[in-house]
């Protein structure tokens, strides 16, 4: 049987990186280089007082210098914000894996035909759909996030689409296990925010959780057991098939 080969956090977000920088230098900086050879070579020429003059290719050059750079600059921009992404589901994926010595087994970067799902945890007290939300904070600003079961608010900003995701994500979990395996086992959906406190007490806890990492891993190992070890493995099973079929 051929090796499953799972994929690393954050895999999908440094595709998406490389695939950036990849478009700055094709995109933008191939155009630019011709363009400055073009223009080169029309002042070469005309100081050896040839007829052509390089006036209106030097105004395009500059035209295109000006567009390229803000074109660097915002890609710049969506590289750093994928960085920050990656690097939160790295983080993430530190404290999921320690999780593994309690009976876990633990996905990252699922793939599937429509979606992506950040973690995955199959363990004795269920399995956990998560999502990782790695957000900045404004400098010197004591930003929390705020759950109440319905509503999540990061900072004074609403950020309840999230939850939304979350369970569209389970549900993708639900299905993909309900087509191959006859186990039943309830999709838990989560919300990770590393690096961020997050007020939510456990009465307040709805349909999503929402947590800071290191909670999460003590809530999974606080549950009450439900699955047992052949039935954690079957699911397991499941994904890594999946996982070979995406590849």
């Amino acid at each position: 049987m051929k090796a499953t080969k799972r994929r690393l956090p954050g895999q999908s977000l440094e595709e998406e990186i490389a695939k950036r920088r990849y478009d700055m230098l094709s995109d933008i900086l191939l155009p630019i280089t011709l363009m400055f050879a073009v223009t080169s070579m029309e002042w070469y020429r005309w100081f050896l007082n040839t007829p052509p003059s390089p006036r209106l290719l030097t105004v395009l050059f500059v035209i295109l210098c000006i567009w390229g750079f803000f074109r660097i600059r915002k890609a710049r921009l969506q590289v750093e914000r994928l960085k920050l992404g990656r690097d939160g589901e790295r983080e993430v994926a530190d404290e999921l894996d320690a999780l593994k010595t309690v009976g876990c087994s633990v996905f990252h970067d699922l793939q599937g035909k429509d979606w992506n799902i950040d973690h995955l945890v199959i363990g004795p007290t269920g399995v956990f759909s998560i999502e990782t939300k790695t957000r900045s904070k404004l400098v010197g600003a004591n930003e929390k996030i705020h759950y109440d079961g319905v509503r999540l608010l990061k900072g004074k900003v609403d950020a309840s689409e999230v939850l939304i995701q979350a369970k569209a994500q389970a549900n993708e979990i639900s299905e993909l296990f309900g087509t191959y395996s006859e186990v039943r086992a309830p999709i838990q959906p989560v919300v990770l925010f590393p690096g961020w406190f997050v007020d939510a007490r456990t009465e307040a806890q709805g349909e999503v959780w929402v947590l800071n990492p290191k909670a999460f891993s003590k809530w999974v190992q606080g549950k009450k057991r439900i699955l047992s070890e052949q039935d954690c493995k079957t699911l397991t099973q499941v994904i890594d098939v999946h996982t070979r079929r995406v590849e």
